[in-house]
């Protein structure tokens, strides 16, 4: 077909669209279900591919182009932006924000499987000012939460956590429970900070004076990536009360 529109041998393989294997041109995507993955002016720039059975991978992606920067994209914000002015939701993966925005929940983008980089933070910044990730409640996944927490909060963001512990993801969660429910989620979703410092907790024993000093010594430089006095001091407060230190 890209070929009877002209397309040479070397752009469909450059796209990330095909491969070369002997003298035959082998599409990359076969057997598989295809998510296109749009820019924010609604133009195909990429395309992400799930199996349909368990074989592994279970997914792959378009690799980077000069049209894809994967960590600089955002699945679905092309149509999550127009509903995004009071928050935004993250979450891992396509199934689970096609899930979402299918239950009528429309403001969810994705970062296709990796934790949300700098880039894609002020990438956000442009739409919205309060962020709330749903990230799977394994370590991966709490590791992803914390990562993109963090570049979220020093780009200035307003950032929440949701950890659904009755189901691996937002997708199971919403077949199981339903709408309702997942929205009870969202409005009780935990402070980012509250959820750095438990995940801190749950890693050592705060009562040890070595693990104490080495939690600290995280947090400081934490509180560091923001300019926000305010903010700042609220979370010295925190951060007191919650590790019992003057």
């Amino acid at each position: 077909y890209l070929k009877s529109k002209g397309f040479s041998d070397d752009i469909i393989i450059k796209a990330g669209l095909c491969q070369k294997k002997g003298n035959d041109m082998v599409d990359i995507f076969f057997d598989r279900l295809i998510f296109p993955i749009f820019n924010i002016y609604d133009a195909p720039i990429a395309f992400g591919a799930r199996v349909f059975d368990n074989s592994l991978p279970k997914y792959i992606n378009t690799k980077e182009t000069p049209a894809y920067i994967k960590g600089k994209t955002l699945f679905n914000l092309n149509n999550a932006k127009k509903f995004c002015s009071e928050e935004i939701i993250v979450v891992e993966g396509y199934m689970d924000t096609v899930a979402i925005y299918k239950s009528g929940i429309k403001n969810v983008v994705a970062t296709s499987g990796t934790a949300l980089t700098e880039e894609q933070a002020r990438l956000i910044k442009r739409y919205t000012k309060k962020v709330v990730l749903i990230y799977d409640s394994d370590e991966p996944g709490k590791n992803g939460a914390l990562r993109g927490g963090n570049n979220l909060f020093a780009e200035g963001l307003e950032v929440f956590v949701v950890l659904l512990n009755e189901a691996k993801d937002p997708d199971e969660f919403i077949k199981k429970f339903g709408k309702d429910e997942f929205e009870k989620k969202i409005e009780n979703a935990i402070p980012f900070i509250d959820f750095r410092i438990n995940m801190l907790k749950e890693k050592g024993k705060i009562d040890n004076p070595y693990y104490k000093t080495k939690v600290l010594n995280e947090l400081v430089d934490f509180i560091s990536l923001t300019d926000n006095l305010i903010l700042k001091e609220e979370i010295i407060k925190k951060v007191n009360l919650e590790l019992d230190i003057p």
